[in-house]
């Protein structure tokens, strides 16, 4: 997403826009867990996506989240 970034710059980067962020997950076992059915669903439906939910305050920043929502798993 920000491919001009060094990865040690990242973390100051996390900081600047953690507001707009959603809540990471707690490890990968659990990232694994929330992706396996969506790759699942990819076999049927290339479709199938993760919308994750935002912070309420959160300013996103491509509108076509929208139209991914009735795919999201």
């Amino acid at each position: 997403m920000f491919t001009m970034i060094p990865s040690y710059k990242l973390p100051g980067l996390r900081e600047l826009i953690k507001q707009d962020l959603p809540e990471a997950e707690p490890g990968i076992f659990a990232a694994y867990k929330r992706l396996s059915p969506v790759l699942w669903k990819q076999l049927a439906d290339n479709k199938a996506v993760i919308v994750y939910d935002l912070p309420k305050n959160a300013v996103s920043y491509r509108n076509e989240v929208k139209y991914l929502l009735p795919h999201s798993v």
